[in-house]
């Protein structure tokens, strides 16, 4: 049996080189692609759909970017909870994963609600693979 080269490792496993997991972005993307591209792969075959790595491309970012709005979602509610309960511990962060895709701002008048915003190579990417 081969030894896997550090693609190989990297797609199957997770890992990159020295036997470290690769960053949790980069494994997201991956599992994301995957999914998105056995679902393509199987309309190909059930159904004759012609298959497209645009689109496995496309439906990739697109679920990275559902993701990350979730996970940004579950942030603001969690800030909102800490700011209301009067805590005196400091209010949670960001999970620093989602740094490369979109911030969350909370506006200074408390009456304004915050906001989820792609950055921009994110949002430049995502407008690309709709095209």
């Amino acid at each position: 049996m081969a030894i896997p080269t550090n693609h190989e490792r990297l797609v199957i496993f997770g890992q990159s080189q020295n036997n470290k997991l690769a960053p949790a972005l980069t494994r997201a993307a991956l599992r994301h692609a995957w999914q998105s591209l056995y679902r393509h792969l199987t309309k190909l075959e059930l159904s004759g759909i012609p298959f497209s790595l645009d689109h496995v491309f496309r439906d990739t970012l697109q679920a990275l970017e559902s993701a990350a709005r979730r996970l940004a979602k579950k942030y603001i509610t969690d800030v909102t909870h800490h700011s209301s309960s009067g805590a005196t511990t400091p209010p949670p962060a960001l999970n620093p994963i989602l740094k490369p895709l979109l911030a969350a701002n909370f506006l200074p008048l408390p009456s304004d609600p915050p906001t989820i915003v792609l950055t921009q190579p994110f949002s430049d990417a995502l407008e690309a693979a709709q095209q």
